[in-house]
């Protein structure tokens, strides 16, 4: 009877689960964030569901290096122009996020996707003060969108 109640309860779950990742991914790659910033565990699902057209580094809550399961993925992003963050709603990284970016007058194009929100920089306004953002931080509804300066 366990087995029978597991499998009639949890496979819905996860299917649920797996269709919003799918969801993000694709949702990553339409606005072009294939280079991104999150924390560990969204960095490694969602490079295995992209099959790495998404790369990730992790970062950890005071969005300092966190722990890279695999080193070249760091370096990756590290190298990328324009790199993402893709943070979960509300967390720590989130709020920190919000508080720095806001301090540095970097623009960024902000989206909610499944769950995350997501602050792309503005690619147009990418001047000096977001290459002083990145290197100080990092050594190393389905959609909302909208202007942060």
């Amino acid at each position: 009877m366990g087995t029978i109640r597991t499998f009639l309860e949890g496979v819905p779950e996860a299917q649920a689960a797996n269709a919003k990742e799918d969801t993000l991914v694709q949702d990553l790659l339409r606005v072009g964030a294939t280079r991104i910033y999150s924390e560990y565990w969204t960095c490694n699902r969602l490079i295995f569901h992209s099959q790495e057209r998404i790369i990730c580094s992790a970062l950890d809550d005071q969005l300092k290096p966190g722990f890279d399961r695999y080193m070249p993925y760091r370096s990756t992003v590290r190298a990328a122009l324009h790199p993402a963050y893709v943070l979960p709603l509300n967390s720590v990284q989130a709020i920190t996020f919000q508080r720095e970016m806001l301090s540095q007058y970097v623009h960024y194009r902000h989206y909610v996707f499944e769950g995350y929100d997501v602050y792309q920089p503005d690619t147009q306004d990418a001047g000096s003060n977001l290459s002083l953002m990145v290197m100080k931080h990092l050594p190393d509804s389905r959609s909302r969108c909208c202007n942060w300066t």
